[in-house]
């Protein structure tokens, strides 16, 4: 019965926290290759130099790029 309710317990925990993290973490988000342009990128104003923000779905001026997307290396 105390390993019920501890499972129980966690489950609940669990289902708390993700419904109170809005925060958007993408693990899929498609990595940087390894070219010399995305090797000295610094801030999301670099990024914004070559990437339109309005194209990107899903995207908003307050995301920070290098939060998801880093660059690899070796690929």
């Amino acid at each position: 019965m105390k390993r019920v309710a501890f499972w129980a317990a966690l489950a609940i925990v669990f289902t708390v926290a993700a419904g109170c993290g809005h925060r958007r973490v993408a693990p899929y988000a498609p990595r940087m290759p390894d070219v010399k342009e995305h090797k000295g990128q610094t801030s999301d104003e670099d990024c914004l130099d070559c990437h339109a923000l309005a194209s990107l779905p899903d995207h908003s001026v307050s995301d920070s790029c290098l939060d998801c997307h880093r660059v690899i290396p070796g690929r």
